[in-house]
């Protein structure tokens, strides 16, 4: 079955395997097959074996994975292509073209979501670090249609009263077709925009594209067009030009928006009050586990730079629960977090890295700026957001993160306790993650 049954929140049920009554099941054991040379295709699907059976299983204490990992073709030793060994009736016939390997999976808390580990002693680590994060990540603005959105500066040409010449994106996939043009739109309403795969570790790469933001500062529903026209002519009369491609918007994005905030054709979907802090932690929702702080990106008509817009898949923290905004400090002490070795580990270990949650499933105990291990944290974020592209610096570093976090988190009354607590029925589950982080630290003084 696929492999995301055992990470997805969705499946938070699933995986107790209620029967009838108190009846239930457990999983016994995983085998991988994800590196073992697309056993399904073509199938692109990651996939497990799954065995599930009736004995009692603490998921906290570990569930046995087998990995078979494809070795590379060698005539000489008989290894070649999977596909060449379809006629074989017995596992006996191919094991040879694996490396096996013996892993375990284990529940690092109150949910029932897995994560792999090397061992018990790595799963105790991610015990400890397990847990939950105050400060709520949002995902980036919906920006579409991106053929009248993203927008290149054209810097051979003078800024003229505070416009800029711009010209529109222009992609071969694109669904909706949008004619090349120049434009000269005010620079006041356009920013510079943050793309995931700008978001590196430590740093944002400078994007290519600015992009119009129609918002007065604070609100979720865009400037009106009476106000539009007089503030941002240009601006306007562009919108109003391509009105036909704004009105192919997807149902879906009019629901993210809300009628209330749909108050023009020009809204944009994921826009709230986060979108406007004065500093952001900013981390991918895919495929690489990397954050890095902002505040501002440089623009052609600006020394100051300005604050960014987040595209869709890189996702932004500038809020804490209450609602205030982060401070730089605050920020980077996220960031620090965030980075850790053995955070990127247990991320990576414990998702989909098709999709990573937007509140990561770590503890980051609230910033404190008089703790001295939250502030040792923050000078290694900000001499690392310096040093990013010096490996051999950055190795550094990335020990005396590991360092600085498991001493913050050894320091906590409740380290690791999550705070999504479901009641009475969880209480098992809590008293045998307390257990597993309990052991943790002893293990780890």
């Amino acid at each position: 079955m696929p492999e995301n049954l055992i990470f997805q929140q969705s499946y938070e049920g699933f995986r107790n395997f209620y029967l009838d009554g108190d009846k239930r099941l457990y999983f016994q054991r995983f085998v991988d097959w994800n590196k073992a040379g697309k056993p399904f295709a073509p199938v692109g699907h990651r996939f497990l074996g799954f065995f599930i059976g009736e004995p009692v299983r603490d998921y906290a204490q570990g569930v046995p994975v087998v990995q078979f990992e494809k070795k590379p073709n060698d005539k000489k030793a008989s290894i070649f292509a999977l596909k060449e060994y379809a006629h074989c009736q017995h596992f006996a016939d191919l094991e040879h073209i694996f490396t096996r390997r013996e892993l375990v999976a284990l529940t690092t808390g109150a949910s029932t979501a897995f994560s792999y580990a090397t061992d018990m002693d790595e799963g105790r680590k991610f015990a400890l670090l397990a847990g939950s994060c105050p400060y709520l990540g949002r995902e980036g603005v919906e920006i579409f249609p991106q053929e009248l959105f993203l927008l290149t500066v054209d810097k051979t040409k003078k800024i003229r009263k505070g416009c800029a010449y711009v010209s529109n994106y222009q992609s071969e996939r694109s669904k909706h077709k949008v004619a090349a043009g120049n434009f000269l739109i005010e620079t006041e309403l356009l920013f510079p925009l943050i793309k995931g795969t700008d978001i590196e570790r430590f740093h944002i790469e400078p994007s290519q594209y600015v992009v119009p933001f129609p918002y007065d500062d604070g609100a979720r529903a865009p400037i009106e067009s009476e106000k539009l026209t007089k503030v941002a002519p240009n601006l306007m009369a562009y919108f109003n030009a391509n009105r036909s491609s704004f009105d192919d918007q997807t149902d879906y994005n009019d629901r993210i928006i809300g009628e209330k905030n749909k108050s023009e054709f020009y809204a944009l979907a994921r826009v709230g009050q986060y979108s406007y802090g004065n500093h952001f932690v900013a981390f991918r929702d895919n495929t690489k586990w990397q954050a890095a702080v902002v505040s501002t990106l440089p623009v052609p008509w600006s020394d100051k730079g300005k604050r960014p817009v987040f595209q869709n898949h890189a996702v932004s923290i500038s809020q804490r629960a209450d609602g205030n905004f982060i401070t730089k400090d605050e920020a980077h002490y996220i960031c620090a977090i965030f980075n850790a070795p053995m955070v990127s580990e247990f991320i990576l270990k414990s998702s989909d890295s098709r999709t990573f949650k937007i509140r990561p499933p770590i503890s980051v105990p609230p910033f404190d700026p008089l703790n001295e291990r939250h502030q040792k944290l923050v000078a290694l974020s900000k001499q690392a957001h310096k040093d990013y592209a010096d490996p051999r610096l950055m190795a550094a570093h990335d020990k005396a993160l590991d360092t600085a976090y498991l001493a913050l988190l050894k320091e906590q009354p409740n380290s690791g306790e999550t705070a999504n607590k479901k009641g009475a029925k969880k209480a098992t589950e809590k008293t045998a993650a307390a257990k597993v982080k309990k052991a943790a630290k002893k293990s780890l003084k």
